[in-house]
């Protein structure tokens, strides 16, 4: 009789736990929350998939020429002053390395048939989509290692104007995939590597208008790709596969500790994934009607540790990294390409895109003379050209105007 008082609390305790079992596994793997975060996109006016979204995918043809530019380009090796170090091309204030320019000489053949390729891309860039044949991390590799090479080109004699030109035009056209290698976040910094270089070159007048269209190109390039979009779209993919690999997502989620973290990371997914998605939808909305600094301020109170995702890792490792950091990005790109357009046209300095207010970038002046401009930055206070503060942009120096002032005006 205790024996059988005994089997039957087993098989009791045994149907609980399989039962309890079964059950966790249905919520685990359940779309549910995801299904409800889709209708409260489309009611946004978001796309909830790739489908929705009518991507303007490029036609084979197009893609063929961008596969004839990673040709070209794997026969172009990039300059490096040692293993450990990258050389992004001319800046300002620092002497051209004299093994740079060696090299690209030794690489002119090479280099002119690369050049080819890229001028033979179509206007409209190449948009290319995750499946079959599209490898994220190559073409991501590939558009960055492009677009150094082409920065490194500025030191070749008398090609200046050229390079810059085709600089320009291949970061707004160059590819991009939904989700691209690093989402947004990978596009805007090539512009950014693309753009950074040209202020340390003199051009002539009639460079700089062929120069100031390509720019002005990319800014509109800027203005009117919807990031949130395609951001919104890599994130719901991502999440909505749940990523049970143990050692890729903990370490997506920096968690690799202890052998149970696993575990732990996928939970914190499950449970969390629907209200971060929320909060990336929300920024999104705010982008469409609000200034950009606005948005941002916004986003960044979306990571208060007090949130609804204050006990998940997706606060300080997805919202923060994807999604505040990406506006940021863009925020000191606009900078980067409104002061490029008044360094070549010669018109006042560009609005702070910083600037709740909606002032202008600061000059930054020593010794009499101007010597970059400066971005108050994310604290809306001028910190007088404070590196480490604001946001600084050094400019080849020159005279400074007669009623300029030093910063905070000393």
């Amino acid at each position: 009789m205790k024996r059988r008082r005994w089997w039957i609390a087993g098989a009791t305790i045994g149907g609980m736990l399989l039962v309890f079992v079964t059950v966790f596994f249905l919520w685990l793997f359940s779309t549910a929350d995801l299904d409800a975060v889709d209708a409260r996109a489309r009611s946004l006016g978001l796309p909830a998939n790739f489908d929705e979204a009518k991507l303007p995918l490029s036609p084979p043809e197009d893609v063929a020429k961008w596969d004839a530019v990673v040709a070209a380009l794997a026969k172009c090796p990039r300059w490096k002053p040692n293993d450990r170090t990258e050389w992004y091309g001319p800046s300002v204030g620092e002497p051209i390395p004299d093994g740079a320019l060696k090299h690209l000489v030794a690489q002119k053949a090479q280099l002119k048939t690369l050049f080819s390729a890229v001028d033979d891309l179509p206007e409209t860039g190449v948009w290319l989509r995750d499946g079959a044949g599209f490898d994220q991390s190559h073409q991501g590799l590939s558009h960055y290692f492009l677009i150094q090479v082409l920065a490194q080109a500025l030191v070749l004699p008398g090609t200046e104007a050229e390079m810059a030109e085709r600089l320009l035009r291949t970061a707004c056209i160059a590819p991009s995939g939904y989700p691209s290698h690093h989402g947004f976040q990978h596009r805007i910094s090539m512009m950014r590597m693309a753009i950074s270089p040209l202020f340390s070159v003199e051009f002539t007048g009639s460079e700089r208008a062929l120069l100031v269209r390509e720019s002005d190109k990319l800014m509109s390039c800027l203005a009117a790709w919807p990031w949130y979009r395609s951001e919104y779209l890599r994130q719901r993919a991502w999440l909505s596969a749940l990523g049970l690999n143990g050692d890729s997502l903990c370490q997506t989620l920096s968690m690799k500790r202890y052998p149970g973290d696993w575990l732990i990371a996928t939970m914190d997914l499950r449970i969390h994934r629907s209200m971060y998605l929320e909060k990336i939808q929300d920024i999104s909305m705010d982008i469409r009607v609000r200034p950009m600094i606005d948005t941002y301020i916004r986003a960044i109170a979306s990571c208060d540790s007090r949130g609804p995702l204050k006990y998940s890792r997706l606060r300080d490792i997805a919202l923060w990294d994807s999604i505040v950091f990406a506006i940021h990005k863009q925020l000191v790109l606009q900078m980067k390409l409104a002061v490029l357009h008044s360094e070549l046209t010669g018109e006042p300095w560009p609005v702070d895109p910083f600037d709740a207010k909606g002032g202008s970038v600061r000059q930054l002046i020593k010794d009499g003379q101007l010597i970059g401009v400066y971005s108050i930055g994310i604290n809306q206070i001028d910190d007088h050209g404070d590196q480490n503060l604001d946001k600084v942009l050094k400019l080849r120096p020159r005279p400074a105007p007669v009623d300029a002032k030093p910063p905070g005006g000393r």
